[in-house]
């Protein structure tokens, strides 16, 4: 049984006019569990996982029906594979959605998908050891929506609403370098309610702080006293991203002082006057030597010519990052991991 007040509810977090939602959250804070309790709610929905072995673990075991996410939220529920690996999802005897993966989404033949109200992709920010399936989730994600979307929205149709929930492992994740958002994300971080919100591109992102009761219940468990203090204790209690370090981020730093040292990209790279001391900025100049990311030649020179004064920087804390995604992009320049 679950006690309603350990776990939070995405439902809480709609708005009006909001198609695509982001939830980042703990694990078993309840993302997984609630999206799927306002999935039962709608005639016809997609729940969706990166792979099969994702999908089949999550819904796929008909030996075992109470391993499946939704015999969680009514063991009325039961699942048919319907294709290969593509599977129906039942409510007694009414077919209710579809379970899909996206990683042979494009593979599945003669489904029509317009009666789908919601799509909600579970776990997309990866954990670091799970094996790769997708060159490009987000190309592969953004296809499978327009697959299903089509052109409802021309006939003034409601579009599909899309839900996507994940552990906070990755703020660098692929979706939200596709979306451009990581810097979005970085600012909600110290935001009141730690939400992003776009109207114009329908778009909300939210950073789900695990209840004060949950946390507490869950600090005492056997494998939480054991791990206390480590990244992974971190990303499931205290919801910071296990896999990225902040150390030498800091935003707003003033650049008084700092003349113009080197431009990548759209990043301004700043040097105090006087002393080998460098903030990252991104800029809208576009300095006549300007560097590029994606030149396989230039990296090569700034290698040559900046890794022992970007290193040395480093040693000496000499060197600031207003984002952690600046902080990302020279970190990857220089190979190194962050």
């Amino acid at each position: 049984m679950r006690k309603k007040d350990y776990f939070i509810n995405v439902q809480d977090y709609f708005k009006e006019n909001i198609n695509f939602y982001f939830f980042i959250g703990g694990r078993g804070i309840g993302k997984t569990y609630s999206t799927i309790q306002y999935l039962d709610t709608l005639d016809f929905f997609i729940y969706m996982r990166y792979s099969r072995g994702e999908l089949e673990k999550a819904i796929g075991n008909t030996n075992n029906p109470e391993d499946n996410e939704f015999y969680k939220i009514d063991p009325n529920y039961n699942i048919n594979e319907l294709q290969d690996g593509f599977y129906g999802i039942y409510k007694g005897d009414t077919l209710k959605g579809y379970g899909v993966c996206l990683q042979t989404f494009y593979k599945v033949r003669g489904v029509n998908y317009e009666r789908a109200q919601a799509l909600f992709l579970d776990e997309f920010i990866p954990e670091k050891n799970a094996r790769r399936v997708l060159k490009d989730p987000s190309d592969a994600l953004f296809n499978s929506i327009e697959s299903i979307n089509r052109n409802r929205e021309f006939f003034d149709k409601p579009p599909i609403k899309v839900i996507c929930c994940a552990n906070s492992n990755n703020i660098y994740n692929e979706i939200f370098v596709a979306l451009n958002v990581i810097q979005d994300v970085e600012l909600s971080l110290i935001m009141e309610d730690k939400t992003f919100c776009d109207p114009e591109r329908d778009l909300q992102i939210t950073i789900l702080d695990s209840k004060e009761d949950f946390i507490e219940k869950k600090k005492n468990t056997s494998l939480y006293r054991l791990t206390k203090g480590t990244s992974f204790y971190k990303m499931a209690l205290e919801n910071d991203f296990a896999y990225n370090d902040f150390d030498y981020v800091k935003n707003n730093m003033s650049i008084i002082g700092y003349v113009q040292f080197l431009q990548i990209d759209n990043i301004m790279i700043w040097k105090k006057k006087g002393d080998d001391s460098f903030i990252c900025k991104y800029t809208k100049e576009h300095r006549k030597d300007k560097l590029f990311i994606n030149n396989e030649v230039q990296i090569k020179y700034i290698n040559k010519y900046y890794r022992e004064i970007f290193f040395t920087s480093i040693l000496n804390n000499k060197i600031y990052f207003d984002s952690y995604e600046i902080k990302k992009k020279i970190f990857d320049i220089f190979n190194i991991k962050c």
